[in-house]
């Protein structure tokens, strides 16, 4: 058979080109035919900085672009009750984050305690700016407050050190400062956070020892968030509004962009961002900086030199309050914390005006942090995914990772993180036994559970144990346009990521069946050759036993219990306790009592029955399996039940399914019948009309239903398929997820 190629058309890019190939049209849903070639995408800041002479390492924008897609804002508030309270029960609900949103003013520092710190004479504002936005979502998710070291992810993201190099560490020194994507992944890849007090502040940028940085991480982010640039030019009309392709963005799409970065300030405790500080001439008293209380920058070619944290914003906020030379032409404001202590301006914060120039070109949010509960990490990101490629007229394609697995050990894989550029959504494959990435290998495990944001996340999946040496994982991705869009770690020559090298483990293919080698790929403005797919694998050593005695701690001292008959004294005979069966004579035959029932012995080795299912949620409550996914084949469901009962396949009517029957998927209302009188009902998410299709009608009947329409209520086998997200009632979540289940399908 012909080896299956991507193609090694070379692609020149320059600004022009790229400009032009990055626009393309959202409006075609069809999937075509594979493709042979993929393209580059960069940001327009990053093309300008790029081509800079005096660009640095530190003041690089983020390199690729996104756009956000129409209506994504409100597709996602259908599923925002499912989540929760955010804080102690009282103070603010993610149910009420739209309304924080649209409100014309709102400050983080009115709901949370927001540590304001000062970096001194370091170049730490990216550390300190991450780490604000960092503790402010653990205080609202958690209730607690922490301090992580902004020094730690300054130093073990360096190159150099007093005594060698940081095998770890990027193109970078302590002096020069840093970039956020380092920081996110740095707090990704199992390097930190660590907290404050294992290695504190210390106001130089002085070589260190590599013994100094040697701190086990304590809590990582499980998710964060790449928000849509908002790119300015100024003219005599005044401020023009672009999106990253170059594109300018109607009254509507401005609206929605902004609102995202105040949802994401709202629900996630602030937003990372940059400015030009060094500036003076922006500030409101431009003599004055540290006592300015506002700032507005209209140059369009200023230089980024210092990271902040947006904590809020003030619709109202005048423009007269900016200096008379560069005034915005509109009122209103984000409300910005800087990194200088409450000394300086508005006791450590200040208003940037939404017009300027930089505080709105790039931006991310934590979305997620979590302490580190996992044993190993799998990754080919560990510098993160700055860069991404792009495959035009394609929607669904596939990645994957070959890993080696690590000693001898039992190993489970619990979570899989991935890296994205778009807005996506994906499933996730895995072939525990090997690194085979064909498509009869593989185990589905988890998926995205929807459309997801650009940035990176952490989901959970079916935990699947590996057995072999090596184990693949695959991603089927499916993006919101009609383009396939992948993010990769790369080295770029003169930025911080010019030392990146590849693992020569990732590989791409348009159909899950023929696969090309990433490094082998020529594809211009990216250097395959040290270039990976970002995706990282979790797992857990070993298997808890809660009937393993644990030994005793030797610095515990034992105190012995009174009651108990401890060194009883000799010369008092011991009756026998009558509750406590005395071992018998072995050397005399014991009858059985015919009136006592025999129990078997679980080591005899008789076999006991047993039935369970792998990757899906057996429920013996309800005698249901569930979270089947649609096109589920009947020979991959059989595959993983595990059982020494013999048991037969049927349809909803009762009637058996046999091989020549052409029953290809798995349908809601089939039935797994056990020889022991156990009759277990399939549940295929979504399925409602148990046809083992997801079609309009399937998405009539959700609607019927979560409307309760009298005549058209469901029961049974199909109101439990209209429970997507088991959480036995039918809501909005569950109508919001059938919605991305029926709109992906035509792939």
């Amino acid at each position: 058979m012909r080896k299956f190629k991507l193609g090694k058309k070379v692609v020149s890019i320059c600004v022009g080109t790229m400009l032009a190939g990055i626009i393309m049209c959202n409006s075609s849903y069809a999937e075509s035919s594979v493709k042979s070639e993929f393209e580059v995408e960069y940001s327009k800041s990053y093309i300008e900085w790029a081509n800079s002479e005096d660009r640095t390492v530190s003041n690089m924008p983020f390199a690729s672009s996104n756009v956000m897609p129409e209506g994504y804002l409100e597709s996602q508030e259908a599923s925002i009750n499912q989540i929760g309270t955010l804080l102690n029960d009282s103070i603010l609900k993610l149910d009420t984050v739209k309304g924080y949103a649209e409100g014309s003013t709102y400050n983080v520092m009115d709901h949370i305690p927001v540590r304001v710190k000062n970096q001194m004479n370091t170049a730490e504002c990216w550390a300190f700016s991450l780490l604000t936005c960092f503790e402010n979502n653990t205080y609202l998710y958690e209730n607690i407050e922490t301090n992580y070291s902004e020094r730690h992810m300054d130093y073990a993201t360096v190159k150099r050190f007093r005594d060698g190099v940081n095998p770890k560490g990027y193109n970078r020194s302590p002096s020069e400062g840093g970039v956020s994507l380092i920081g996110l992944a740095y707090l990704t890849n199992g390097t930190g956070a660590v907290s404050e007090n294992k290695m504190p502040f210390e106001n130089n940028t002085s070589q260190i020892n590599l013994s100094d940085i040697d701190i086990p991480a304590e809590r990582e982010a499980t998710g964060y968030l790449i928000l849509p640039q908002i790119l300015k030019q100024f003219d005599s009309n005044g401020v023009r509004y672009y999106d990253a392709a170059g594109n300018e963005y109607t009254q509507d799409g401005l609206n929605s962009a902004r609102r995202y970065i105040k949802e994401c300030v709202v629900k996630y405790g602030g937003v990372v961002t940059t400015t030009a500080a060094n500036e003076l001439r922006y500030y409101s008293d431009p003599s004055d900086a540290t006592g300015s209380g506002a700032y507005f920058c209209n140059n369009p070619s200023i230089k980024r030199d210092h990271a902040i944290t947006i904590i809020g914003w003030d619709d109202n906020y005048s423009r007269n309050n900016f200096n008379s030379t560069y005034r915005p032409s509109t009122d209103g404001a984000y409300i910005c914390l800087n990194s200088y202590g409450t000394g300086v301006q508005n006791s450590g914060t200040y208003y940037i005006s939404y017009e300027d120039v930089l505080v709105e070109s790039d931006t991310y949010a934590i979305e997620s942090t979590k302490m580190i509960d996992y044993d190993n990490i799998y990754q080919s990101d560990f510098c993160g995914g700055a860069f991404k490629i792009t495959a035009p007229d394609t929607r669904v394609g596939y990645y994957g990772l070959k890993y080696t697995k690590n000693g001898s050990e039992k190993e489970t894989i619990t979570h899989v993180g991935v890296s994205l550029q778009d807005y996506v959504s994906f499933e996730v494959y895995i072939n525990p036994s090997n690194d085979n990435l064909n498509t009869d290998t593989l185990t589905f495990v988890g998926s995205s559970n929807g459309v997801l944001a650009p940035g990176y996340h952490k989901i959970d999946i079916n935990d699947i144990e590996i057995s072999g040496d090596s184990f693949g994982v695959v991603i089927k991705q499916t993006s919101t346009n009609n383009k396939f869009t992948v993010a990769v770690e790369s080295s770029y020559a003169g930025s911080m990521f010019s030392d990146v090298r590849s693992s020569r483990n990732s590989y791409m293919s348009f159909d899950g069946r023929n696969w090309s080698l990433l490094n082998d790929e020529d594809i211009s403005g990216i250097n395959t050759e040290n270039s990976d797919f970002c995706v990282k694998v979790f797992t857990k050593t070993g298997e808890s036993n809660p009937d393993i005695p644990v030994d005793p701690d030797p610095d515990i001292p034992i105190v012995p219990d009174p009651d108990d008959p401890i060194n009883p004294d000799p010369d008092i005979p011991i009756e026998p306790d009558p509750d406590i069966p005395i071992d018998p004579d072995p050397d005399i035959p014991i009858e059985p009592d015919p009136d006592i029932p025999i129990v078997p012995d679980p080591d005899d080795p008789i076999e006991m029955e047993y039935f369970r299912v792998n990757n899906y949620v057996q429920d013996d409550s309800k005698m249901l399996i569930r979270k089947i996914e649609r096109n589920t084949k009947i020979s991959d469901f059989i595959k993983n039940i595990d059982t020494n009962i013999n048991f037969s396949l049927k349809n909803k009517d009762d009637r058996v399914i046999i091989e020549n029957d052409y029953v290809n998927y798995v349908s809601t209302g089939m039935k797994i019948v056990l020889d022991n009188g156990d009759v277990y009902t399939l549940i295929v998410r979504g399925d409602l009309n148990c046809d083992g299709v997801i079609s309009l009608t399937d998405f009539s009947k959700m609607i019927l239903e979560y409307n309760e329409v009298t005549g058209y209520r469901l029961s049974g086998a199909p109101l439990e398929a209209a429970d997507l997200n088991i959480d036995n009632k039918i809501t909005l979540t569950d109508v919001s997820q059938l919605v991305v289940i029926y709109s992906s399908i035509g792939e």
